[in-house]
């Protein structure tokens, strides 16, 4: 994957043998001469037994960039969840994918970004922020559906 190096923050792609550790957050990695710290996990594929990852990384070797004050810290509804399967589990790729909307203790949630990938053994263990999901309330929901079956009439008388 070649690499455009006009910029601190990349993605880059890494792949590894099922068994074997992948980089983690804070983990650096070299590519093309250059070091890069990993600051985010974007999306994974399991390939037969390679287990690929692509990185969000800051190119240590830059330094023509300005500064931020700002750090990262989840949204206050934001939560922390994991799923540990089986390499080869169905669950492991239909669960863990970001946008995927699941109920949890009776609630409604959205996952949002990666936080970690571990491998044990033959079990991958995926985290990954979750938000919960807020519904309109049934006063809207009935107020909107009854506009929408309106529209829908009047479409149809015309």
């Amino acid at each position: 994957m070649p690499a455009d190096l006009t910029g601190p923050i990349r993605v880059l792609r890494r792949s590894t043998r099922l068994f074997k550790h992948p980089k983690r957050i804070g983990d650096t990695m070299e590519y093309h001469d250059h070091i890069f710290l990993i600051i985010g996990i974007n999306q994974y594929g399991l390939y037969g037994q390679h287990l690929t990852i692509w990185y969000t990384c800051q190119d240590l070797n830059q330094t023509n960039y300005s500064d931020s004050e700002k750090v990262f810290t989840p949204i206050e509804h934001w939560r922390e969840a994991h799923v540990r399967c089986k390499f080869d589990d169905e669950r492991l790729k239909r669960s863990t994918t970001l946008g995927h909307v699941f109920k949890l203790e009776g609630s409604w949630y959205k996952a949002i970004e990666y936080s970690d990938i571990e491998v044990d053994g033959t079990d991958i263990d995926i985290s990954f922020y979750i938000k919960p999901i807020f519904p309109i309330s049934r006063k809207e929901a009935r107020a909107k559906l009854f506009d929408e079956r309106r529209k829908k009439l009047q479409i149809e008388l015309v």
